[in-house]
């Protein structure tokens, strides 16, 4: 008799019919997601730079933010952040902060608030998840901070970040549980395992256990600019170039560019000016404009980095059969959502294969909205679960 191994292996990796599960969403070849950490970010560049990204007369990229709930101002003099320093005082822009993270365009909390001096504790988290639960807010990415004064951090690795306390249920700064509750599933650990090129035919994702007990999936990104300043918008023409991002596409490859759009440099003397008009140099639109042109000639797939994120967990994590005339989808870990597989594309189907289905640990079935892409030639039949770009930014 089969052991239970063999019996998942024929199940999901030979009665697949031919059918081919693409690396990216039809008809991309590639995926960039830009990292963005809010560093410096004055709620004014926030505005100016997500219209000239992404708005409707804008160049046509559709890229997410990161935000702080509170601010210190200890190191980082000018960011903008949902309460007033660290009181219970909303910034009057709160109500449009939740209307953009509802939107997507701000999915990722860069640590709870720039406590490069100390002074993180849990009451901060709970203030934070009490205002989520009362306004629906939702997150699926945390980006570590900051100097080592950052005791909210996570992702300890035991050397030199032990001021990593966050997900450390015995001291004070303890917040993963709230977070979690927040819907955070994917964390930057702050530098430990990044790429050393935008290319690097490395996996991305990673699962690593925490020390409450749990576990979370953590991401590498690309830093670049090796022995300089951190990418900031004087150097993203240097970090991000046309051959680094048409290597991506001839290898078909994902990545998550690093970068602090709020900062538009940093001095010999260690001090940062934030972003100002024009907020970027020729150099960096031109290079913009480039990534934007890929996108929407179908060659790379630009989308936000929660939505990159979910779409790879999905793609590296789904398994998948083919039965009669459709296809299922399953999840022997348990990690994955329905709404996680948006845009999964299957080539090559039979053209009897009518749906794709989503089968849950219980065994029960839910039919996925499907298209059929038609194909060049007649050669191959393609059926994808469709994908939402975020909607052109309105503030």
């Amino acid at each position: 008799m089969k052991s239970f191994l063999a019996q998942l292996h024929a199940r999901f990796f030979s009665n697949s019919r031919g059918v081919t599960l693409r690396k990216f969403p039809y008809p991309y070849r590639s995926a960039v997601a830009i990292s963005d950490d809010a560093e410096f970010m004055t709620w004014e560049a926030l505005l100016a730079i997500s219209r000239l990204l992404s708005g409707p007369k804008g160049i046509g990229l559709p890229l997410s933010h990161s935000m702080f709930f509170f601010t210190t101002h200890a190191l980082c003099h000018s960011s903008f952040s949902y309460f007033e320093g660290t009181s219970e005082k909303h910034n009057p822009y709160a109500p449009q902060i939740r209307e953009m993270v509802a939107a997507g365009y701000i999915d990722t909390i860069h640590a709870h608030g720039d406590f490069d001096a100390g002074g993180f504790e849990r009451k901060h988290a709970e203030q934070i998840f009490n205002e989520c639960e009362r306004h629906n807010m939702r997150f699926d990415v945390f980006t570590n901070h900051g100097s080592q004064y950052n005791t909210q951090n996570i992702g300890y690795v035991g050397q030199s970040v032990d001021y990593w306390q966050g997900d450390n249920p015995a001291h004070a700064s303890y917040h993963l549980d709230l977070t979690r509750r927040l819907g955070v599933r994917f964390v930057w650990p702050d530098g430990v395992h990044d790429l050393v090129h935008p290319y690097d035919n490395t996996p991305l994702l990673y699962q690593k256990p925490t020390r409450d007990g749990g576990a979370l999936t953590f991401f590498k990104r690309y830093r670049g600019l090796a022995g300089k300043a951190a990418p900031n918008i004087s150097s993203l023409a240097e970090q991000m170039t046309r051959s680094d991002l048409d290597r991506l596409v001839a290898e078909e490859l994902p990545c998550f560019y690093y970068q602090h759009f709020g900062v538009w440099t940093k001095y010999a003397d260690g001090s940062f000016e934030a972003n100002r008009p024009p907020y970027f140099t020729p150099e960096g639109i031109k290079i913009l404009e480039y990534l934007a042109e890929l996108y929407h000639n179908g060659t790379c797939w630009i989308v936000s980095a929660s939505h990159l994120l979910r779409y790879l967990n999905a793609r590296d994590s789904v398994h998948y059969t083919v039965e009669q005339d459709r296809i299922v989808l399953m999840d022997p870990d348990g990690r994955l959502k329905p709404s996680d597989l948006s845009g999964l594309t299957f080539e090559q189907v039979d053209p009897q294969i009518t749906g794709i289905f989503w089968q849950d640990a219980s065994g029960s079935e839910t039919a996925l909205p499907v298209i059929r892409i038609p194909s060049s030639g007649g050669k191959k039949n393609t059926i994808q679960i469709p994908w939402q770009a975020l909607e052109p930014f309105r503030w």
